[in-house]
């Protein structure tokens, strides 16, 4: 990972000088700055905008996205467990994901199901099954998604109420049908291949003869397999062209600690709870009036741009049309690393214009994300762009304080409601 310098090309709202950084308004006509610098060192390991245990799918990453490691893998949330092909958590009694690798003899891959084989029993040093299998530890939580009551001596079967189990993220290495005839694996590395869960699961007797648990885990995901035809490869053309290599990763890795570095420096304007408010002149006032009747117009030679409900919504949300035009612009592309639908949902998940100040100051972010995102409703300045929850302001409202908790303009600030299509679009839930 490179040392810190002044990044090249636009950044999310924000600049690093050499002993300062500068919040750009999206307008252009407007800047706020602080005096100190981003430490990246306080934040090497975040690398992620999701909190650690989330049940499900991850938002922004698309079935068929395909990473060259397990490192990438954990980095961006789909399976953290560096080692283990079981990612679980016993304190909320689940299994997150699971990763088929084909380190076991007894794994079967039959695209829309799998029998996947428990962990356990292996000599540390020979990788050898030596010993038998116990239903306790991982191998007990993926039992506990099954949607049936746990039977630690014969297994269990969901049946017909499968589909009420919980759901779990399916990553297959290029190795995991390497006992199969029919090959469901990616031509190389780790693709995440969607939702799936437990039908049932029982101990049987290995290769080796020891005991072994194995679980059937059947798929239900609404996005096509990545190996089905024509749909599967038309998915992956459209959200991941081509593998997650290592450039991608080092260049979203240092996107992601600089971003975090610097949300730890972003703060209220000075002034805000006071109630100060600063001048908003008419002919600035007209020109950002003037811009949310301008449409947005994406460039030609655009790296990357979103398909149909998602990029429908962005261009519904007129009030942030000026964020929007920023994202669609090739060199700041290029300088974020937009490359394909997760880096684009990430880089714009992360534009400071679309963070709540307010939320930020009270601590508490919204699940599942570690990022103050405003709530689906919320209040827009037509100057700076930024918007914020409405619960959030409607409190210091009360209080008789009606100036942008970022700018300070004693201007109303306008209700937003088109944002909310374009985070649904994105499946981040948030509260309304």
């Amino acid at each position: 990972m490179s040392e810190m310098t002044e990044l090249e090309g636009p950044q999310p709202g924000f600049q690093i000088k050499e002993d300062h950084v500068v919040f750009n308004f999206a307008s252009g006509r407007d800047r706020r700055k602080t005096n100190a610098l981003p430490i990246r060192a306080s934040v090497q390991e975040q690398t992620a905008i999701f909190k650690k245990h989330i049940v499900g799918a991850i938002p922004t990453v698309p079935v068929g996205f395909t990473t060259t490691n397990k490192k990438q893998l954990a980095s961006i949330g789909i399976h953290r467990a560096i080692q283990a092909g079981i990612d679980g958590s016993v304190e909320i009694g689940k299994v997150f994901s699971i990763v088929m690798s084909g380190g076991y003899e007894e794994d079967e891959d039959r695209g829309e199901a799998i029998v996947y084989t428990g962990s356990g029993g292996r000599d540390k040093t020979t990788g050898q099954q030596t010993f038998d299998q116990k239903l306790e530890g991982r191998n007990m939580l993926l039992a506990k998604c099954c949607a049936t009551r746990v039977d630690a001596a014969n297994g269990a079967d969901a049946g017909e109420n499968w589909r009420n189990g919980v759901p779990i993220r399916v990553v297959r290495g290029v190795k995991s049908s390497k006992h199969d005839t029919s090959n469901y694996a990616p031509g190389e590395g780790y693709r995440y291949d969607g939702i799936y869960k437990v039908e049932s699961y029982w101990p049987s007797t290995g290769y080796t003869g020891h005991r072994v648990w194995r679980y059937l885990l059947r798929r239900d995901d609404r996005a096509p397999a990545p190996w089905s035809l024509p749909n599967g490869r038309r998915l992956m053309k459209q959200v991941a062209p081509r593998v997650f290599r290592e450039a991608d990763f080092n260049k979203r890795s240092d996107y992601m600690i600089t971003f975090h570095s610097v949300l730890a420096l972003w703060k209220l304007h000075p002034g805000f709870t006071e109630g100060t408010a600063r001048p908003y002149p008419g002919a600035t006032k007209k020109r950002d009036k003037e811009d949310f009747n301008v449409d947005l117009e994406i460039p030609e030679n655009v790296i990357f741009k979103p398909r149909g409900k998602l990029l429908e919504a962005i261009h519904h949300d007129k009030m942030n049309m000026r964020v929007w035009q920023r994202l669609f612009t090739r060199s700041y592309q290029i300088a974020t690393g937009i490359r394909d639908l997760m880096s684009f949902c990430e880089v714009a998940l992360t534009q400071m214009e679309f963070l709540c100040l307010l939320c930020k100051s009270s601590g508490k972010p919204r699940d599942p994300l570690v990022i103050p995102l405003v709530h689906h409703n919320c209040y827009h300045c037509l100057h700076c762009d930024h918007n914020f929850c409405r619960t959030c302001i409607d409190r210091f409202k009360n209080r008789g304080i009606k100036s942008c908790p970022n700018c300070l303009r004693a201007d109303p600030l306008y209700n937003c409601t088109t944002l909310k299509a374009v985070f649904q679009s994105m499946n981040v839930p948030l509260a309304r």
